[in-house]
C-alpha cells in the first residue's frame, strides 16, 4: 500500500492489531494461527 502512493518502507515492525499482539519472532512472510480467544475478539 505504501509503495502505491510513493512511500518506501525501510524497516517495518509489528506490535499488535487491535487486541491481538503479534509474535516478534515471526520473520517476513511468516504467520501464526490465531488462538480461540483471539478469534472471539474479532
Amino acid at each position: 500500500m505504501f509503495a502505491a502512493v510513493g512511500n518506501h518502507v525501510c524497516s517495518p515492525h509489528h506490535e499488535r492489531v487491535g487486541g491481538i499482539y503479534l509474535d516478534p519472532a515471526l520473520g517476513a512472510g511468516e504467520y501464526r494461527s490465531l488462538t480461540k480467544e483471539e478469534i472471539k475478539t474479532i
